[in-house]
């Protein structure tokens, strides 16, 4: 009897044995097929801007596969050793002072919303006529800033230039993912011109010839606008705030004063309805019961010549409710973007960690339930992915690689120095004390 259970035993670790190999085996497999995925889009990507070719119109979703299961995970293996305290002192050591925020927010509003809005409207037909709302985004509003609260990012909403009636058409570039063009027929436009106040005129040299609007003309009356009225605007701005300055950057024009920077960027709104262009994700599929939510374009001029039409899209408030109170994912990001800036590293910004949390969350391998421990310990395993591949796809746009500009050798170097860190949970506390110290 003895020897026939030592035999059943020896047959059933025989067994256990070989299915942990046959898992490993899936589990290289899985992850192959992942990696060739990320190839194949990263291909299609230099392919798409070089040659202008088309790929499918329903981008695809990471699958989860492409992460480490959750069983195999540092922190699910050692329950002996708690490192969520140790979390907790890194964000302990990147709060943000509540009293300088909430001073800080309301002066934001007050000099921006009511004394600068106001100062451009009285003084330029063409921006109170087109002047919609000021939109909050960035870190700070989406409540993931890890250092002062000194940057604000807003976007300046106008309407559409030729009124919401006026027909227009929506579509994609091929040489450019994660942009659009709007285009209006020049016929209609002839006609609508005729009956416009001449004051407003200018906005039809907005377009070219075909009806295209144009990002250098917008983005050359944004900042002719601050040219022409920012000295005279001086003396009313300067009674809320001192040692104003400004400067431009980009498609923004940045304000400075008081150690603070508000990075303000004119944009357009489209509403819940509107269905951005082909192979770009519907916000409607996304988030279907966020009708209140838009997506924007704004005008970022690309170094690439020819693509003055090319609007790039954002979807800001999307990616905002999407990590809206989903557990402990926002402290999780933050002590990612503490170690990156330990590390000294420029290469994932924060765009990118905040990207490689969207992933994560469509393919639900981060949960609302999961621990700080866990969400962090995924969220770092999804990037270590991503850098060992060299490509990041953007989540509203996958032809877009957030890696594009990395050389392979660093997201490998950076890869390996993560995974050192995650080999046992003692090895977790140490980088947590590397990154708190």
């Amino acid at each position: 009897m003895v020897k026939n259970k030592s035999a059943k035993n020896g047959n059933t670790q025989k067994a256990a044995v070989e299915d942990s190999r046959r898992r490993k085996v899936q589990e290289t497999a899985d992850k192959n097929d992942v990696s060739d995925l990320c190839k194949r889009l990263s291909a299609v990507s230099v392919n798409f801007r070089k040659e202008g070719r088309t790929v499918s119109n329903h981008p695809p979703c990471i699958p989860r596969k492409a992460f480490p299961p959750e069983s195999s995970l540092t922190v699910m293996q050692d329950d002996s050793v708690n490192v969520i305290p140790h979390l907790q002192d890194v964000l302990s050591d990147i709060r943000i002072d509540l009293d300088r925020k909430r001073e800080n927010r309301q002066l934001i509003n007050d000099l921006v919303k009511n004394t600068l809005i106001n100062a451009l409207k009285s003084r330029c037909e063409i921006f109170k006529h087109l002047f919609r709302e000021v939109a909050f985004v960035g870190s700070f509003y989406e409540g993931l800033k890890i250092t002062d609260a000194d940057e604000f990012d807003l976007n300046i909403v106008l309407k559409l230039p030729f009124g919401a009636t006026t027909p227009y058409e929506v579509g994609e570039i091929k040489r450019a993912p994660g942009h659009m063009f709007l285009k209006w027929e020049p016929a209609h436009l002839d006609r609508l011109k005729k009956s416009t106040e001449p004051k407003l005129k200018p906005i039809f040299n907005w377009v070219d010839e075909d009806g295209y609007l144009l990002v250098s003309k917008v983005h050359r009356y944004w900042e002719s606008l601050m040219d022409k009225y920012m000295a005279d605007i001086d003396n009313e701005l300067r009674q809320e705030v001192n040692d104003l300055g400004w400067s431009k950057s980009g498609p923004a024009i940045t304000l400075y004063f008081d150690d603070v920077a508000v990075d303000l960027v004119p944009a357009f709104a489209f509403p819940w309805n509107e269905i951005p262009p082909p192979h770009v994700k519907n916000p409607q599929i996304i988030l279907p019961d966020h009708k209140n939510l838009r997506w924007f374009v704004v005008p970022k001029p690309l170094k690439e010549k020819g693509l003055e039409k090319a609007w790039r899209l954002s979807f800001s408030e999307h990616e905002r409710e999407m990590i809206h109170d989903f557990g402990w994912l926002k402290p999780a990001i933050k002590i990612v973007k503490r170690l990156r800036d330990k590390q000294n590293w420029k290469v994932p910004d924060s765009f990118s960690i905040k990207t490689v949390a969207l992933w994560e969350i469509e393919c639900g391998y981060l949960r609302q339930e999961d621990k700080l421990d866990l969400a962090f310990e995924k969220l770092v395993r999804g990037l270590i992915y991503f850098l060992e591949v060299g490509f990041l796809p953007l989540f509203w746009d996958h032809r877009c690689n957030k890696f594009e500009e990395m050389n392979p050798e660093d997201g490998l170097s950076k890869s390996n120095f993560l995974n050192k860190y995650f080999q046992t949970s003692d090895n977790v506390i140490e980088l947590c004390r590397k990154i708190a110290d």
